[in-house]
């Protein structure tokens, strides 16, 4: 059996054991009878007949409390304390279902089950609403609390949570999150202590629901129940070999983590393991540029997440070797374990890659990157790609409708986008890019497809306007949703309620519903910013702190702070109705400074300008930086500290002006200089990329020449010619 047919063969498997455990959603198929009908039978269900163990976040070297740790080489990679090398608690939603047509009073939907009808107290009166929730193991019992009364929240110790509302299809919902530790007590259940309170695999979710049928007080009880239990994770990619550059569809089914059946849960990419000859590491290193910074689930409760990820060149500055990989994926709650953390079970799947590099690109030229197509308005196409580093003259855009049998047309663009209008609706087109030199041009892009549309599309699209970011830049984030043009005569905002929700992330932080405003009237189109500001860090090395962990704050839409660390990922993800979700991420990273003069040597009283770049050293987007590097010669070689200032306030591009001396004149920005000297400008980079550590620097320096042989000729003075004695004149 050949590894395809096996792992096909795992995965059928896990389908069955789910299909048989009930894991699919029960709902039920008949509407219950109108309020006209008086005292009708209400009916109780859970929405899926099995829910998964919930988990804590107590770290433990020896897993006796319940946790999901991460990949064990995330924990060296990042740098983790021991409480940062777990998933965040992992409690479980449930949801409680009710059809009683004693309470669909109304066609509208919006009805709602909220009447105390328990005495808890004894006191004769009602203090509790029909629904029950408890968890049982055989004849132990945890009260979860009540639900459809008035009450919210804990009162005299008792959880209250409050009304079911209809869902709009004459049925009674209420959500209810369930921690690990809401269950019976008992010695298996995990901690320091002997005997705990815990949910373990077996234990039944219970509901008991009064019916109030008949006269008040005559009550029919209904219940239901589902099961706790644990599945065995699946790990799967949709190839099993790969060239470097190639994207990887990394998948894992596990039913376990699928914690709320009613909208997509995200995951960490440190759950999945890289490990080969080379290196071993997790998804989340940057070098594999993977399209979100979490494993998504593919739907509300599919209980199957995917990403992402290219296959990198190079791995921590080294060329990617050839080799077999494994992706490997820690299951901490197989299904022989009574709660999750208990025991473990390695799951992996093995790929092929080969380590071809990159093409060089052609002589003295540069292509373009990345082509976009959007098409969002009648008979038009929006196009942009990434820019060269070195700019061109222009682009040259070409586009041809896809089975046309014309020469495909041009046009150019002075910048890295251009619109083309006038098209067929509901025609798919080809679009290529290439860039245009003086006298040569790159070559052309990959063919880019896109349907033209035939009307205003409401499919939203989250853009940022980098790709890399370094860790103290100013974030411009535009989420284009023509649904949101609510009002056709003023600017709307979008991103700070529930139904419309924007959220900014790094790995360790994240703002929630962020406003962004639209760029004018009926645009459909919203903006914002976030500036990010690293953490507690000395940049210039003389002991002072110059940037601060900040965390995060702001409301929108331009006043969002997001601390960063020096190897990260920015996530801006716009929620919308129907739990859908579109999502926009770049990378954070530092950068490898440089130094240099701008002239390969000076005359000995002229001036020389030394340059920096260093995008890292760029620490407020508001204003131009300024910082300190040393400047030495042969003649003085202690040398002077000049300022370098930022050209503009976000370039990262830092200059200063030293003037030479052949006097002994040190100081300011003045150096003494002699002839055949060497000058240097050295500079401490504290910020340097992977894979230096945030503790360390690297010393950079530059040199030039001190040539008087260059200095302007002295001019001397004009020497008067000399004027002729008169000759006498000849006496006759």
């Amino acid at each position: 059996m050949n590894a395809c047919t096996s792992q096909r063969l795992a995965i059928a498997a896990l389908v069955a054991v789910v299909i048989a455990g009930g894991l699919a959603m029960v709902l039920l198929g008949t509407a219950p009878a109108h309020a006209a009908d008086p005292y009708v039978e209400g009916s109780v269900s859970f929405g899926s007949n099995s829910y998964p163990v919930p988990f804590g976040n107590q770290y433990s070297e020896n897993g006796g409390v319940s946790q999901f740790p991460l990949h064990p080489a995330s924990w060296a990679s990042l740098q983790l304390d021991p409480e940062d090398r777990i998933l965040a608690e992992g409690d479980v939603v449930v949801r409680v279902m009710i059809v009683d047509g004693d309470y669909d009073l109304t066609a509208s939907g919006n009805d709602l089950i909220r009447e105390d009808v328990r005495d808890l107290d004894g006191d004769g009166v009602s203090d509790a609403g029909p629904a029950k929730i408890s968890i049982t193991r055989g004849a132990d019992e945890f009260l979860v609390g009540y639900a459809g009364g008035t009450r919210s929240g804990t009162v005299n110790g008792t959880s209250h949570f409050g009304e079911f509302a209809e869902d709009g299809n004459s049925t009674f919902v209420v959500d209810i999150e369930l921690g690990h530790d809401m269950g019976p007590r008992s010695d298996r259940c995990p901690g320091p202590e002997t005997e705990n309170n815990c949910i373990l695999r077996g234990d039944m979710l219970q509901v008991e629901y009064l019916d109030q049928v008949g006269t008040p007080g005559n009550t029919r009880p209904v219940s239901a129940e589902a099961m706790f239990t644990l599945f065995n994770g699946v790990t799967q990619t949709d190839s099993f070999e790969y060239d470097a550059g190639d994207s990887v569809i990394f998948t894992l089914i596990d039913p376990d983590l699928n914690l709320d059946r009613e909208r997509p849960d995200f995951l960490s990419l440190d759950l999945i393991g890289w490990r080969s000859n080379q290196t071993t590491t997790t998804l989340s290193d940057p070098a594999f540029d993977a399209d979100l910074i979490m494993l998504r689930e593919t739907n509300d409760s599919s209980y199957v997440f995917q990403t992402v990820f290219v296959i990198p060149y190079e791995i921590n500055g080294s060329p990617l070797e050839v080799g077999e990989v494994i992706l490997e994926y820690v299951d901490w709650g197989p299904a022989t374990a009574d709660y999750v953390g208990q025991t473990n079970e390695t799951i992996s799947t093995t790929v092929q890659v080969n380590a071809n590099q990159p093409p060089p690109p052609p002589p003295d030229v540069q292509n373009v990157g990345l082509v976009t197509l959007t098409s969002t308005t009648l008979g038009t196409i929006h196009a942009s790609w990434e820019a060269p580093a070195e700019e061109p003259v222009s682009y040259e855009v070409s586009w041809q409708r896809t089975g046309g049998t014309y020469p495909a047309m041009s046009t150019f663009s002075a910048l890295p986008s251009y619109s083309l209008s006038g098209l067929e609706r509901e025609t798919e087109y080809g679009v290529m890019v290439r860039a245009q030199y003086d006298d040569t041009v790159g070559e052309w892009s990959d063919e880019s497809f896109v349907t033209v549309s035939s009307s205003f599309t409401a499919v939203p699209k989250v853009n940022l306007d980098l790709r890399t970011y370094s860790w103290t830049d100013r974030v411009y984030i535009t989420v284009i949703s023509l649904d949101n043009n609510f009002d056709d005569t003023q600017i709307d905002e979008i991103g700070d309620t529930d139904d419309y929700q924007v959220s900014v992330a790094t790995r360790g932080y994240e703002i929630e519903q962020y406003k962004l405003v639209e760029t004018g009237v009926s645009t459909g189109v919203f903006t914002g910013e976030v500036t990010l500001t690293g953490f507690d860090h000395d940049v210039d090395g003389d002991g002072i702190l110059d940037t601060t962990s900040s965390g995060m704050s702001g409301s929108g839409p331009t006043d969002g702070l997001l601390e960063s660390s020096e190897d990260d990922r920015i996530a801006v993800t716009f929620r919308y109705p129907d739990d859908e979700a579109v999502i926009s991420s770049s990378t954070i990273r530092w950068n490898m400074g440089e130094i240099q003069w701008l002239e390969a040597s000076h005359p000995g009283t002229g001036t020389g300008v030394i340059r920096v770049i260093d995008q890292d050293m760029n620490l407020d987007p508001d204003a131009a930086d300024d910082f300190k590097v040393s400047v030495r010669s042969d003649t003085h070689t202690g040398g002077i500290n000049l300022t370098v200032t930022e050209t503009s306030l976000t370039t990262g591009i830092f200059e200063g002006t030293v003037s030479f001396s052949l006097d002994d004149d040190t100081g300011g920005s003045n150096l003494a200089v002699s002839e055949g000297d060497t000058v240097t400008a050295e500079y401490a980079d504290y910020t340097p990329p992977s894979p230096y550590h945030r503790t360390e620097s690297l010393d950079l320096s530059a040199t030039s020449l001190i040539d008087v042989s260059a200095q302007p000729p002295d001019v001397p003075e004009p020497v008067p010619e000399p004027v002729p004695e008169p000759v006498p004149e000849p006496v006759p």
